[in-house]
Order: structure tokens, then C-alpha cells, then sequence
């Protein structure tokens, strides 16, 4: 799954125009994330850690089996090292049952719903 979110994070910037350097302290920004289930990571976690609660909850007839996971996105200042954008969603998945094809689809969709505001 990192691998998928960082290949779609990757991907949906570089729609964008923005570019890629190998070299972080030649970067105007830099991208981190944070993925993790409910499980690692709760709903109050998230709004103390990163004061802000996306608030998914789910519908008595979703799958039982799924879990909520949530992704973070930051895209931090490398000059002032200051958090310059943030991004927070929430999606059900049941990852075991979700053929590797349709996951890096719906990873790929979600993270560009995610970055849709950055510009």
C-alpha cells in the first residue's frame, strides 16, 4: 500500500506541473503523508495530532469486515520548514478483498480528490 500511495501522490503532482528533484534541500516543498487504519490511528487521534476531524462515518449496511482508513497529506515550505498545505480524507476499505488492479485505481482517485485544492 506505501508504495501505491506514493506512486499516486507522485503521479497526481506531477499533473499538476510540479517536478521532482533527488535532492531535498534543493526543493521549494517537501511531500509527506501519513496512511493508517482505524485501528493505528483514531478519529480522536487525528483531530489531536493534526487538529482537524474528517468525520466519515459509515452507514449500518457498509460491509462489516471494512475498515476506515484515513491519509494525510502535507506538503511543507522547505524554507521556513512551516506546513504550507494539509489535506485530510477518510474511505472504507477491505483491502484482502480488493484485487491489486482496483486498488491502485481507487488509490489513484482518492489521492487526486485529495489533492484536488493544491495549487
Amino acid at each position: 500500500m506505501d508504495n501505491l500511495l506514493k506512486q499516486a501522490i507522485k503521479k497526481s503532482l506531477v499533473k499538476k506541473g510540479y517536478l521532482f528533484t533527488g535532492n531535498a534541500t534543493s526543493a521549494g516543498y517537501t511531500v509527506t503523508y501519513t496512511a493508517a487504519l482505524k485501528s493505528a490511528l483514531s478519529d480522536d487521534e487525528v483531530l489531536r495530532i493534526y487538529g482537524a476531524q474528517p468525520g466519515l462515518i459509515p452507514s449500518r449496511k457498509v460491509d462489516q469486515t471494512a475498515e476506515k482508513g484515513t491519509l494525510i497529506v502535507d506538503v511543507i515550505n522547505q524554507k521556513t520548514g512551516r506546513l504550507h498545505w494539509r489535506s485530510i480524507g477518510q474511505a472504507l476499505a477491505n483491502l484482502n478483498k480488493i484485487p491489486l488492479k482496483d486498488r491502485k485505481q481507487r488509490v489513484d482517485q482518492f489521492v487526486d480528490f485529495l489533492l484536488a485544492d493544491l495549487h
